[in-house]
């Protein structure tokens, strides 16, 4: 009886970390979106600081993603926030999807 319930314990154990990790509900675009948003703020890097110009004002890429990112990002901010908050931030943006 006790050899079983260690095996039983230990198939259960080896099943349950083979299953897949849970997908993120985000939609494609909006992986585009806020993935897009990371390396626009990449090209707007200047030092260990950002060009405000370039980042923060409006018509640029950076500045054009941010409500579509922030509304559909909450899905996959653990992935893509720490990227985005420092550059969000920077610009006096809301830091957290809405």
């Amino acid at each position: 009886m006790k050899f079983s319930l260690i095996t039983t314990t230990l198939v259960l154990l080896t099943v349950g970390s083979a299953l897949p990790a849970p997908a993120d509900n985000a939609p494609y675009a909006c992986h585009k979106t806020c993935g897009e948003m990371i390396l626009d703020s990449r090209k707007c890097a200047s030092g260990n600081s950002w060009n405000r110009d370039c980042l923060c004002d409006p018509g640029t890429p950076f500045f054009d993603a941010l409500d579509p990112c922030l509304q559909c990002g909450a899905a996959l901010w653990n992935d893509y926030g720490s990227y985005l908050e420092p550059p969000l931030a920077f610009c006096g943006f809301p830091t957290k999807p809405y």
